[in-house]
């Protein structure tokens, strides 16, 4: 079973200390570590350099903190570029800023950092036995309160599958369980709204932006099961994943081309100028 390399972090700083990864680091009376109030936000730094949507993932992490009555302070980001000089200059690492609520309503904030691999070649996916409600104000935002999410996970991968795809109490789809997706027919890109409960992904906003900008026509809204079974292309979007193809539905007889899909070249292509571009800005 694939398990998460966060499990397995090769850098760790809590409160602006450096810890040895395995060393005891959290206090188990926090509310963050009882009753997993807190938030996160994970993304990708390349040689050094972090991801170009830095300023989005930072918005996010206030407005998820905000969300559960949480502070995430001044500056959201806040001992970032001291833990990038702690990783250097070379390699790819998947990086996470957690926020945990403390006893005395206090924020502790922790930066984990672990190697980064490629993401999987093929990606399976299977429809979540759980539901997602739309109403719920909780729902957009990326809490530590996972057991759900990653119990779904967890039976995906049972599965054979990489990622489960949730369903709302309506029946239509909403996200992944750490991911949002695409669907394509007859040239438009299709992707739920943020009214069916999901997160905002960062990344699904740029892929949205992309498509805009190249003449592609895009729709948010609902997205069904029938819409799956009828697609030319299904993509899987995240800031870990970026846009990678998905080539198989676990149980659904689909015809899906995977990396040779009409579009993808085309978005992957263009979504990689933007990170370039936006790299290069002062």
């Amino acid at each position: 079973m694939h398990r998460s390399a966060y499990e397995n972090p090769a850098f760790l700083t809590l409160d602006g200390r450096d810890l040895e990864p395995e060393a005891p680091a959290l206090c188990a009376g926090m509310p963050g570590v009882l009753r997993g109030e807190g938030v996160f936000e994970a993304f990708l730094v390349k040689d050094g350099l972090p991801t170009p949507y830095l300023g989005d993932h930072a918005a996010r992490l206030v407005r998820s903190a905000a969300l559960i009555d949480m502070d995430a302070g001044v500056e959201p980001m806040e001992g970032l570029e001291r833990f990038l000089d702690r990783l250097g200059r070379e390699n790819s690492w998947r990086v996470r800023l957690t926020l945990f609520r403390r006893s005395d309503d206090g924020v502790s904030r922790m930066w984990t950092a672990s190697p980064a691999a490629p993401p999987p070649a093929e990606i399976a996916l299977v429809i979540a036995d759980m539901r997602r409600d739309p109403l719920d104000p909780l729902a957009g935002a990326k809490t530590l309160s996972r057991a759900t999410l990653q119990l779904a996970r967890r039976k995906a991968q049972a599965a054979g599958a990489f990622e489960a795809l949730i369903p709302t109490l309506d029946g239509d789809l909403a996200e992944g369980t750490s991911s949002n997706f695409f669907v394509v027919r007859h040239g438009v890109v299709r992707t739920p709204g943020l009214d069916r409960g999901i997160l905002p992904g960062v990344t699904r906003a740029g892929v949205l932006a992309v498509c805009r900008e190249n003449g592609i026509p895009t729709e948010e809204t609902r997205v069904e099961i029938s819409d799956l079974e009828q697609a030319d292309e299904i993509w899987l979007t995240s800031a870990i994943l970026g846009v990678q193809p998905v080539v198989r539905m676990v149980g659904m007889s689909l015809d899906l081309p995977g990396a040779a899909g009409p579009l993808l070249p085309k978005v992957q292509s263009a979504w990689r100028d933007t990170w370039d571009a936006r790299l290069a800005r002062p």
